[in-house]
């Protein structure tokens, strides 16, 4: 996992860098969230739910995404800021 900063005065300037420590714990949390509510619809995320696995392919967790997506048993939805255009 990784940390994304805007920076620049339009956050034109992308940086990626590691989650800050005092929030790992915290993303961890949100990712097995994230997990769970896919193993809801799909085995093999129920598997790694089940064994408390969050060392799953990025790539792994979009495709389960997109194919509960078009099933229509899965709704993701973005959340994001437009301040200053930033993360937009």
């Amino acid at each position: 996992m990784k940390a994304y900063y805007f920076d620049g005065s339009s956050g034109e300037i992308i940086r990626k860098e590691e989650i800050p420590e005092k929030l790992v714990d915290f993303c961890k949390e949100k990712k097995m969230d994230l997990i769970s509510a896919l193993a809801e619809n799909d085995e093999k995320m129920e598997e790694y739910y089940l064994e408390e696995n969050i060392d799953i392919p990025d790539a792994e967790i979009k495709e389960c995404i997109r194919r509960l997506t078009i099933k229509l048993e899965f709704c993701p939805v973005f959340m994001g800021s437009a301040f200053k255009n930033k993360g937009v």
